[in-house]
């Protein structure tokens, strides 16, 4: 069971650092297995590739010809506008997409023109701002500054990719 905070005052400072040896420990079990899992992954993905090869070939060479028979046959999708097959269907689509080709011009344009509901205004604080007016002792409604310190500890980066590298 945890300990509370109060009674982590009787610990010693050697017992603080078996505490982080302890979690070092896991995470490097934990980063090389990872690893191994990333390894036996890859080598799935490029057996998988390896396999797909000649399905990737068909359907690089395939896919752009069945779309350019819908482009070049639109009529013969009107209605309806998909053709159904017993693997899927194929046919036209609609998509409509709203282009700006220039949006600071657009902007302006709706700001100058009193078009103020064709424009979104993203307000959100500054807080760099807000703590450089703090820091000069502005009294600002609603923030404060707060200082203090964070209980933090960290593993050694070379540990960590030693234990990835040593399963890689």
């Amino acid at each position: 069971m945890p300990k509370r905070l109060a009674d982590m005052r009787s610990l010693t400072m050697a017992d603080a650092e078996r505490l982080h040896e302890a979690i070092t420990t896991a995470k490097l079990r934990i980063e090389r297995r990872a690893a191994r899992a990333n390894v036996v992954i890859q080598r799935e993905k490029s057996r998988v590739a390896a396999d797909t090869v000649g399905d990737a070939a068909t359907i690089a060479l395939l896919e752009p010809q069945l779309l350019a028979f819908i482009a070049t046959h639109e009529e013969q999708f009107e209605k309806p506008k998909q053709h159904v097959t017993p693997s899927g269907k194929f046919g036209l689509r609609k998509v409509t997409d709203t282009v700006i080709d220039d949006e600071g011009a657009f902007v302006a344009w709706a700001a100058l023109n009193g078009r103020d509901d064709l424009i979104e205004v993203v307000k959100s604080p500054a807080k760099n701002a807000i703590r450089a007016r703090l820091q000069d002792e502005e009294d600002l409604p609603h923030c404060e500054l707060r200082t203090g310190n964070v209980a933090t500890y960290s593993i050694d980066r070379a540990l960590l990719a030693e234990a990835r590298d040593a399963e890689a």
